[in-house]
């Protein structure tokens, strides 16, 4: 399966986000076709820690399938959880933002 439409260099924003008591600097990319989430960058406060690590390897591995035709809503689904139904890893936290903030379809 080949790789979807490209991204907009200028459909791109930045936040903070809190998951456990570490905050996290994250960016996502957007498609210009459809707005649609592309990628996702994730940065722990401390770079070069074994937590920035997971953090970026988490988001390259996401960013992958949703340039590769994973829909949000799966991954999103598939991403583990915590008895109360929150996400257990900033990759969950991130998701269920991206979620939250979807566009419906037309």
């Amino acid at each position: 399966m080949a790789a979807v439409s490209s991204l907009s260099a200028e459909a791109a924003r930045s936040f903070e986000l809190r998951h456990g008591k570490f905050t996290f600097h994250v960016t996502v990319g957007y498609y210009s076709e459809d707005d649609s989430v592309g990628e996702v960058f994730i940065d722990a406060a401390k770079a070069g820690t074994e937590l920035e690590a997971y953090a970026r390897d988490l988001a390259i591995t996401f960013s992958i399938a949703r340039q590769y035709g994973a829909p949000l809503d799966v991954l999103a689904h598939a991403l583990t959880r915590e008895n109360d139904g929150s996400p257990s890893t900033i990759l969950g936290t991130v998701a269920d933002k991206l979620m939250r903030e979807k566009k419906p379809a037309p």
